[in-house]
């Protein structure tokens, strides 16, 4: 459970930009996804994962794929532990299970970017993306620091240890849902793609539902525009 100052902060944040956070999701672009065509890497992940939650099976070769997309660099390091080179998914209860039974399997290439990565496309409704980026803003010594965690400027890493990994990675899965929740009240809808009509009729999306993967997608646009601002305002005082 979040604590009231980061409740009441983060309720002044979307109260104040909930107006354009659909704006700030429809802007979110990484690699060749973009809004206008429906990010198709970020679709076609989705669906694969979807499969290996029905099949409670999640193969090192799909997991691989989300480190590709996300971490390129870092995609021969990656190795999935477990047997066969997979995480068995049964009987799974709550976050903190499989969170745990993600980072166990994840044996080389591992690092709270890439668990999250996996995460949010196993279970984009209560997962989400934690990056550099998105700590630089709303970590330590951010914009909104909301979160305990700092990142690594010369490695471009997220500093963890048992203080802070995973409990701040919990504590953000709660201020999505939290803006969610409030952009919800306020009747800001989520603008899913077009190209995302078979995403709600196979019931991976839910029309006019705020998943925590789709709140992170717009605070990692919104993150992006203030570092690109900081980094102007720094060339202007030079």
């Amino acid at each position: 459970m979040l604590d009231e100052k980061t409740i009441n902060f983060v309720s002044r944040f979307t109260r104040s930009n909930g107006i354009s956070i659909p704006t700030y999701y429809r802007n979110y672009e990484w690699g060749e996804d973009r809004y206008c065509n429906g990010f198709p890497r970020i679709l076609c992940l989705e669906e694969k994962f979807y499969k290996s939650r029905k099949e409670r099976l999640l193969k090192e070769r799909i997991a691989r794929e989300v480190v590709l997309w996300g971490v390129p660099r870092w995609a021969s390091r990656f190795r999935l532990g477990g047997s066969n080179h997979s995480i068995d998914l049964l009987n799974v209860e709550g976050v903190t299970n499989i969170l745990e039974r993600v980072e166990r399997g994840i044996i080389t290439g591992r690092g709270p970017a890439i668990v999250s990565k996996i995460l949010r496309f196993l279970i984009p409704e209560d997962f989400g993306v934690i990056d550099t980026k998105l700590v630089r803003v709303f970590g330590k010594s951010g914009k909104h620091p909301w979160l305990k965690l700092r990142a690594n400027s010369q490695e471009n890493a997220v500093y963890t240890n048992r203080n802070v990994w995973p409990s701040e990675y919990f504590k953000w899965l709660e201020i999505l849902k939290c803006i969610a929740v409030k952009l919800e009240e306020l009747c800001i809808y989520p603008p899913y793609p077009l190209q995302w009509e078979r995403f709600i009729k196979r019931g991976l999306r839910v029309l006019g539902k705020w998943y925590c993967a789709d709140v992170e997608m717009a605070l990692w646009r919104y993150a992006s525009d203030v570092l690109k601002d900081k980094k102007k305002r720094k060339i202007r005082c030079r």
